[in-house]
C-alpha cells in the first residue's frame, strides 16, 4: 500500500531531490530550497510513501498561464523504476488532480516524449489527456540517461480535469478501441513502418495528405530498443514523426487515444488522431 501526501518535512524535500536523480539517471536535480519555495508559494509537491515511510515517488507542479489561459502545470512526476507497474503513478496523478481542482483549476498541463509508448498509453488511455501541441526540442539537449543523444521533442498534454472524458476514465466507463474496428470505420495510416530487426521497426513512408476522421500514427514498441539498435535509427524516428504530428495538429487534429496490440506476434503502438469536432462532447465539464 502507498500513501500520497503533501511534502512538509525538511528532510523529505531533500529526499525528493535525491529521488529525482535515481529516477531520471542524472547527477543534477531540483534543489531542495526551490522545492520548498514552490510548496509554500502556490505550487504543489506531493510524495508517495510506502508502508515503511520510504519516499518512492513524487510529483511537483505550479500554477501556469499562457495565451490568457490559466492552468496547473505538472512539471515532474516519477516513481522508482521497480514500481512503475504498481499503479503508483496513477495514484500520484489522481491525488494531484484532486488537489488542482481544490485550488480552482479545470485544466492541468505537462509535457512528455511522444515516442515513449508507456507514457502515451498511461496519459491518453488511462488518464484521458489529449494532445494537440508538438514542440520540437523543447528542453534542448539533456544529459540524463532517458534523453541523452536525442532532441527533446515533446507533446503538451491537456488534462481537462472535470470533463466527461476524464470522469468516465476515472470510473472505468470508457470504451477500449481496437485497430480492426477503426480500420473498418475508415481510419488511415499517417506512416508506414517496416521491420528492422526483432521488436524494432523503422519508418519507410509518411502520408501528409489524409483527410479521414480517424488517423493512426505508429511509434516504436520501445524507443529504448530502437536506441539499442542504433542511435541513428532513433533519431530517424524523431525526424520522421515530427513533421507528421506538426502537419496534422496544424490541421486541427487531436491525439485522443493510444492503441497497443499484438499483430502477427509483434507488439505495435499507435496514436489515434481525431478531427477536433469529434471530441467536443467528451471535453464538456460534468
Amino acid at each position: 500500500m502507498f500513501q500520497v501526501k503533501r511534502i512538509e518535512k525538511l528532510e523529505d524535500f531533500e529526499k525528493c531531490s535525491e529521488l529525482e536523480k535515481r529516477i531520471w539517471g542524472t547527477e543534477e536535480s531540483t534543489p531542495p530550497p526551490l522545492l520548498i519555495a514552490l510548496q509554500h508559494n502556490g505550487g504543489l509537491l506531493l510524495g508517495a510513501f510506502d508502508d515503511d515511510e520510504n519516499l518512492v515517488g513524487f510529483c511537483v507542479g505550479f500554477p501556469g498561464r499562457k495565451d490568457n489561459q490559466s492552468y496547473f502545470y505538472s512539471h515532474q512526476a516519477g516513481v522508482l523504476p521497480e514500481l512503475q507497474n504498481s499503479g503508483l503513478g496513477y495514484l500520484l496523478k489522481m491525488k494531484q488532480r484532486e488537489c488542482a481542482i481544490g485550488m480552482g483549476f479545470n485544466l492541468m498541463k505537462w509535457t512528455f516524449d511522444p515516442l515513449q509508448g508507456l507514457n502515451g498509453n498511461f496519459n491518453l488511455r488511462k488518464l484521458g489527456v489529449i494532445c494537440r501541441t508538438y514542440i520540437p526540442n523543447y528542453y534542448g539537449i539533456m544529459k540524463d540517461e532517458l534523453n541523452m543523444g536525442m532532441t527533446t521533442d515533446r507533446f503538451t498534454a491537456e488534462w481537462w480535469l472535470k470533463s466527461k472524458r476524464v470522469v468516465d476514465k476515472e470510473h472505468g466507463k470508457s470504451t477500449k478501441i481496437n485497430l480492426e474496428k477503426l480500420l473498418i470505420e475508415g481510419a488511415e495510416f499517417a506512416n508506414e513502418t517496416k521491420a528492422f530487426k526483432k521488436d524494432v521497426r523503422r519508418v519507410v513512408k509518411s502520408n501528409l495528405n489524409l483527410n479521414s476522421d480517424f488517423i493512426l500514427l505508429e511509434i516504436p514498441e520501445s524507443i529504448r530498443k530502437v536506441k539499442e539498435a542504433g542511435m541513428n535509427l532513433a533519431i530517424d524516428w524523431v525526424e520522421k514523426i515530427r513533421p507528421i504530428f506538426l502537419n496534422y495538429f496544424n490541421k486541427r487534429y487531436i491525439a485522443s487515444d493510444f492503441i497497443s496490440e499484438i499483430i502477427e506476434g509483434e507488439r505495435r503502438n499507435f496514436y489515434l488522431l481525431l478531427k477536433n469536432r469529434l471530441l467536443k462532447e467528451e471535453l464538456k465539464e460534468i
